[in-house]
């Protein structure tokens, strides 16, 4: 999988997320490295400051993250909710479409944002989620997940999209698919649990995205990875 031959998907080229993905993560020598050692990694060191710049600088994320918060909350008509973990290479949000409160539970349809720091990538997933008190705490699980504009998530997910594009114009749409490939060595730094080491760990954060049910196309965003044609003169 390390071949960047294998990211090349018949006319779709998605080798420079092969190489973002290199220059932060051990991924060629992953057993070189512990949860310990690898904080010393280059890559890690340069993307812990990335984060540090975007999200603990107030000056530097007012200007870079508010700025577009405004844009988006300006083009949808839902609310809109930052979610961003502040150690992971990742902007993120979500708004709530619809939520129906039982006795003890409460049923969500949400659309999820995410935008990477690390290069020009972000991804979009509806998720039908269940929550739930109880005495012994407050518990939550993914039942679904759409991937694509797709029936009652289609609306908003193409709305999101289209103001993230507008904002973002140099920006690709990371598709499930591929979100969802493996490489060796991510799950060192993220330190996840269970270990994730999938493509969107490494670009955005870890999460539980990939032990639902799906809905949708999987390769819904292959369009924006297409080579380029150069004309003969």
């Amino acid at each position: 999988m390390l071949e960047e031959a294998n990211w090349v998907v018949t006319k779709h080229d998605f080798r420079s997320v092969l190489r973002t993905i290199k220059e932060y993560y051990p991924i060629e020598n992953p057993d070189g490295f512990d949860e310990e050692s690898v904080r010393g990694f280059t890559g890690v060191e340069r993307m812990e400051e990335i984060v540090y710049n975007n999200f603990y600088i107030q000056k530097n994320y007012r200007e870079r993250w508010g700025g577009f918060r405004k844009f988006l909350k300006k083009g949808i008509k839902e609310h809109f909710r930052e979610t961003m973990i502040a150690f992971y290479p990742c902007y993120s949000g979500v708004v709530t479409l619809k939520a129906e409160k039982f006795q003890e539970y409460t049923l969500r349809k949400e659309v999820h944002i995410y935008i990477s720091l690390l290069g020009p990538y972000y991804t979009i997933v509806g998720v039908d989620r269940a929550e739930m008190e109880s005495l012994d705490g407050a518990f939550s699980a993914n039942m679904a997940l759409t991937v694509s504009p797709f029936l009652e998530f289609g609306v908003a997910f193409l709305n999101l999209q289209e103001k993230i594009s507008d904002y973002f114009p140099d920006f690709k749409f990371v598709p499930y698919r591929i979100g969802k490939r493996e490489l060796k060595g991510i799950s060192l730094v993220n330190q996840s649990h269970p270990k994730q080491d999938t493509v969107f760990s490494a670009l955005f954060r870890p999460e539980d995205l990939y032990y639902s049910k799906v809905r949708g196309d999987e390769r819904y965003g292959y369009d924006d990875w297409k080579f380029i044609q150069q004309s003969r003169l």
